[in-house]
């Protein structure tokens, strides 16, 4: 539940950013980071829908650790990812 609970809180706060500025970042180099943030995110997905994805962090049964695409090389591809598509939107 608790989960449940953070995850929906990290939706909501991540549609008040989209909601309340500009969606790609007028600098270019930020922009840059904005895509780059996407493709990973795109890329981390694509490798853990072999396993049993799961929107929130909570293992479901049977699911298998994925160690191998970005995963080898980022603990967290996927907030990794959120953090580098979102923050430039900020500036």
């Amino acid at each position: 539940m608790k989960s449940l609970l953070l995850t929906a809180v990290q939706f909501i706060c991540l549609g008040y950013i989209l909601l309340t500025n500009s969606w790609i970042s007028a600098q270019p180099l930020l922009a840059g980071v904005q895509v780059a943030g996407i493709l990973l995110g795109i890329w981390a997905i694509l490798v853990m829908s072999r396993s049993k994805l799961n929107i929130t962090p909570d293992p479901r049964k049977g699911a298998i650790l994925i160690q191998n695409g970005p995963y080898s090389l980022i603990r967290h591809p996927m907030y990794t990812s959120l953090m580098l598509a979102f923050f430039p939107i900020l500036y």
